[in-house]
């Protein structure tokens, strides 16, 4: 099995206070892909039957409570579970599994807040319009770059779709040309990027960079945390597709509100430089906690496509609050979701 986090677990029992999320969150920690139902807890209508592989975390619409089943050692097992959870899957005996709960600090109750207990279909993907560019440093054509780049977003999008309903869509392509080729950092070159590069015609302006690590830092990506409109990536001929994909899908969800993870198989672990990548059917996945934040981040920008993280509204702020402070408790060294309640507290 995979080093998991020490992450504070508790059994499903009595359910706690009313959560915001329209979501539930479901993660895989055995070995072997589960079939789940998701049904509503009063009527036959609306029902989910996905399949969380393993190691992977997995969204469920749900408003309100209702029941999660699976096989368990070829018994049907029943939960009871509701929208804003973050839940696992775990083997107990063999092939027996049972359904816990990751407990986070108890949510504000809100007035007047109220669940019709129904569960919902995916919705349709939250786009978000990218502008890409690359620099004078890239020795490909624009044509083959261009092709690989748009290839990356589309395998990119499929995933962050999956686990949080969003797609990235490359509406511009792009060259700028560098006036401080002394630059040191990837903070430095992106912070000259930011100044140089208007995102239109899209929200997000994401810079490649051919410059290598002899000329730079050994950091592969710049930014300054969720929803920021400029982003800046090495572009390293040194790594595979697959670990260049795996570096986009971790600075994207990154903008999405992902923070570092301690779990040492999800995507937003700290160090991506662990050759993780490099092994043979190697897969991108996420960890619940940051699952459930990138869920909450998209339901806000479904209601405003150009929102700043520091405004997001209060019952979401309230539960990415809570994830950040588990994750920033999980890892004290890592400040990156130290740095997300800051950012959050900003309004």
């Amino acid at each position: 099995m995979r080093r998991l986090a020490s992450l504070t677990l508790v059994f499903v029992a009595a359910m706690s206070a009313d959560a915001r999320a329209s979501v539930l969150v479901v993660s895989n920690r055995t070995e072997k892909p589960v079939a789940l139902r998701l049904a509503s807890l009063t009527s036959a209508a609306g029902q989910l039957t996905p399949t969380v592989d393993a190691g992977d975390s997995l969204p469920l619409p749900l408003d309100g409570i209702g029941r999660l089943g699976f096989m368990s050692a070829g018994n049907p097992k029943t939960y009871r579970v509701q929208s804003g959870g973050v839940y696992y899957l775990h083997e107990v005996d063999e092939n027996q599994l049972e359904l816990g709960r990751i407990g986070l600090s108890t949510p504000v109750v809100r007035k007047g807040e109220k669940s019709s207990n129904t569960v919902g279909q995916p919705p349709d993907a939250v786009v978000v319009p990218v502008k890409v560019l690359y620099d004078d440093a890239e020795v490909a054509t624009h044509a083959r770059w261009e092709a690989r780049i748009r290839e990356r977003f589309e395998h990119a999008s499929a995933i962050l779709r999956k686990h949080c309903f969003v797609e990235f869509h490359v509406v511009a392509v792009d060259r700028w040309k560098s006036d401080e080729p002394r630059a040191t950092s990837l903070g430095a070159a992106l912070k000259e990027f930011e100044q140089v590069v208007d995102p239109a015609p899209g929200h997000l302006a994401i810079g490649f960079t051919g410059r290598q690590a002899t000329q730079f830092d050994r950091a592969f990506s710049g930014a300054r945390g969720p929803l920021h409109s400029h982003l800046l990536l090495r572009e390293s001929h040194e790594k595979t597709d697959h670990e260049q994909l795996e570096q986009l899908v971790h600075a994207l969800a990154h903008y999405l509100g992902a923070a570092h993870s301690p779990e040492n198989h999800s995507v937003m672990r700290t160090k991506l430089n662990d050759h993780q990548a490099r092994s043979a059917g190697h897969r991108i996945v996420f960890d619940p906690l940051n699952t459930m934040a990138m869920c909450l981040v998209s339901e806000e920008l479904r209601g405003d496509p150009r929102l700043h993280f520091g405004d997001v509204s209060a019952a979401a702020r309230d539960e990415l609050q809570r994830i950040y402070v588990e994750l920033a408790r999980l890892d004290r060294r890592d400040k990156t979701a130290a740095a997300y309640l800051r950012r959050l507290g900003q309004n």
